[in-house]
């Protein structure tokens, strides 16, 4: 017989200045599912590792992880008599007395990095480990038949190099965590007998993840789930635990596909044209309560069995940073034919509503393509913000003195709108310039995302007679 196949997860964090250690136990011993991952009478069939890192900073090309090894715990008696695996700090102890370990098995294949937009926010990922194989280390050399007394504990070790040391996603101000890694073992097992398994309905991966951790900027929440049971229409989608945020309660929060662009334009009426191709399966309006932290969503179309049900919505990130306040949201989904599913925590890695970090412009670039007298000379400005952009936020430019162009409208074009196109087809938007102080003030084409290059080219006549170069701001 093929027997019951039930699947479940096991979730976790690793932490560290530059380098980590965690373990991820299996006593059959223990009934706590904090210190065993397969059940008595369970055959584990397969288990992957999945690691993502969170973007401390790891944007540099310098910046990056540098290994990853993944090991079966070892037998601590056998290495000194009553010594016992201490999970803490992922060592044989005894009494307080710890013996040096090493997991030097490497993992064969990972995502290094380094990542573009990857930095400066703690709540934004990287996946670096997908879905590793682990299950001939758990069970090694009993592959066909992993039983809960064959099985053994695992420990995964990672570390970063030094230029990973910008900025940290520690608690304290003087925290140095520049390594913060999120974990999850993904199991499959085989019961052979239906007796000691019961199907149940249960969310098997909850992901969300907020573009930008910036005192009270607008953050994009994406959701992510996989659920263990078919979802029927009309069941509602409830994400619990959002507390702080500052956008008032609404019974009309937008909701998009991920990457579906703006969220200002509601109706229930047409579906955007974005999240109907990417085949959105909840309304594009929620309920959004503040004081509970709750949005509560329709589904509109059945959702099978174990296939992925992704949204995004928008909410104003607290204006007070508060230590330790970050959160880790709830799902539940609810129907009146049948128990709800749930409420289950997301993954370790979905802290969002920190609001640990200021506003700010990094990465400004000013290029120009000529430097001889009187010539009309073409400004390229590069810069990218750690916060969202609205469409039409004015960004003013200054110190563009000597200049002998006198006040007037001038057209600014954004070549990245256009996919890198050239600047005579780029979008172009007038702004105004101001001779004197050297100032520029335009209001951006479109909205731009946390940590997304802005590009902007226009062009002002250089000085009538050379000047000493300026640094503009």
């Amino acid at each position: 017989a093929e027997g019951i196949f039930l699947a479940s997860s096991v979730t976790g964090t690793c932490v560290g200045t530059f380098k980590c250690l965690s373990s991820i136990l299996q006593d059959p011993t223990c009934k706590d599912p904090a210190c065993t991952f397969l059940p008595p009478h369970a055959i584990l069939k397969s288990a992957r590792l999945t690691v993502d890192i969170a973007c401390s900073y790891y944007e540099a090309e310098s910046a990056f992880v540098q290994r990853i090894t993944a090991c079966r715990v070892p037998d601590c008696d056998a290495v000194s008599s009553g010594y016992t695996w201490n999970p803490a700090v992922s060592q044989c102890c005894k009494s307080g007395s710890c013996e040096p370990y090493s997991c030097t098995d490497p993992v064969a294949t990972f995502t290094p990095g380094p990542w573009k937009g990857c930095a400066s926010n703690c709540s934004d990922t990287r996946r670096v480990l997908d879905r590793y194989d682990v299950l001939d280390i758990i069970c090694p050399g009993q592959t066909a038949r992993c039983t809960d007394r064959m099985a053994g504990s695992i420990v995964f070790f990672m570390s970063v190099s030094s230029a990973a040391d910008k900025v940290s996603c520690g608690t304290a101000v003087t925290d140095t965590t520049y390594l913060k890694a999120f974990y999850s073992l993904d199991l499959e097992m085989r019961y052979d007998s239906v007796a000691f398994a019961s199907e149940r309905p249960f969310i098997f991966a909850i992901d969300v993840a907020s573009s930008t951790d910036v005192l009270g900027a607008l953050a994009v929440f994406t959701v992510t789930l996989e659920v263990e049971a078919t979802v029927r229409a009309g069941s509602s989608i409830v994400v619990s635990n959002l507390v702080r945020s500052s956008t008032a309660s609404t019974d009309t929060l937008a909701v998009r596909a991920p990457g579906c662009g703006s969220f200002s334009t509601i109706t229930d009426l047409v579906m955007n044209s974005c999240s109907k191709a990417a085949g959105l399966k909840v309304r594009e309006i929620a309920v959004w309560d503040r004081a509970a932290g709750t949005l509560t969503i329709p589904t509109i179309s059945e959702l099978p069995r174990r296939q992925l049900l992704t949204f995004a919505f928008q909410l104003r990130n607290p204006s007070v940073s508060l230590p330790n306040a970050a959160v880790v949201p709830n799902v539940e989904i609810r129907n009146p034919f049948r128990d709800a599913i749930g409420p289950q925590p997301a993954s370790a890695s979905s802290l969002v509503l920190g609001s640990s970090l200021s506003a700010r412009l990094y990465d400004l670039q000013v290029l120009e393509g000529l430097q001889e007298a009187r010539l009309r000379n073409e400004i390229v400005i590069l810069l990218r913000a750690n916060y969202h952009l609205p469409a039409g936020a004015p960004a003013t430019i200054t110190g563009l003195t000597g200049s002998a162009t006198e006040d007037a409208l001038i057209p600014v074009t954004f070549p990245g709108a256009s996919g890198g196109a050239q600047t005579q087809t780029a979008p172009s938007v007038l702004a105004v310039w101001d001779q004197m102080p050297g100032r520029l003030v335009v209001a951006l084409d479109r909205a731009y995302g946390p940590n997304e290059l802005i590009e902007m080219r226009f062009k002002i006549r250089n000085a009538v007679t050379q000047q000493t170069p300026v640094t503009p701001a």
